[in-house]
This record gives C-alpha cells, structure tokens and sequence, in this order.
C-alpha cells in the first residue's frame, strides 16, 4: 500500500456534460485572449463575457429527453456557482428546464396510458 498523497477530483469532470461546457468555456477564453493579446485597450472584458457566455451555452445539453433535462441543470447550477451566468439568467434557464422536465414526464405517462 503506498501513501501517495490523495487529490480531489476535477469537480468539472464528474459530469461530462459540465465538463463540456467548461472546456467550451476555456476554448473560447484562450481564442479571445490571443486575438486581442497586445492590441489596443479596449474593455476586453465586456467583450470577452458575451464570448464566453455565448461558447458556454452553446454546449450545453439540449433540453429533450430526462438525462440531458438532468444534464443541463448541472451544467447551469455550475455556471451559477462560477458566476459565469447571473441569477437572473440562471432562474431564465432553470424555468426552461422544469417545462422540458414537466413536458417529459407528460409523454411518459401518454405512452404508458396507449401501453395499458
């Protein structure tokens, strides 16, 4: 037995689909830094949330079927907890979410109604 110390897991990479979207994220942070590494002054970070927001959003999982409905509030909840979305924004998509969920769960009970 070796006492190799133990380090935490990556938090991001316990989901893959949180995992995506953080590497979305990063992609597009290294894509928006080196375009506008020693270039003028410009408020690079007004620029840069919108880019990287937009990356983020992007790959998130789309909102059919239950695994991807439970992916995507992972995803979203992550984004809260880093302050990459704001509240507002994070309630905008979890609303969207509770629909997907609320609308899987009524085909569900239809297909097992037309079962029986």
């Amino acid at each position: 037995m070796t006492n190799a110390p133990m380090t935490a897991p990556d938090r991001e990479s316990l989901n893959p689909a949180v995992a995506r979207c953080m590497a979305a994220w990063e992609r597009a942070n290294d894509l928006v830094s080196a375009q506008y590494t020693g270039k003028e002054p410009f408020d690079f970070e007004a620029f840069a949330v919108g880019e990287l927001h937009t990356a983020y959003r992007d790959a998130m999982p789309p909102l059919i079927g239950h695994d991807n409905i439970c992916d995507f509030i992972a995803c979203v909840a992550h984004a809260m907890l880093k302050d990459i979305f704001d509240q507002p924004e994070c309630q905008l998509y979890f609303n969207a979410a509770r629909t997907a969920l609320a609308a899987c769960r009524a085909k569900a009970r239809s297909e097992a109604k037309q079962k029986a």
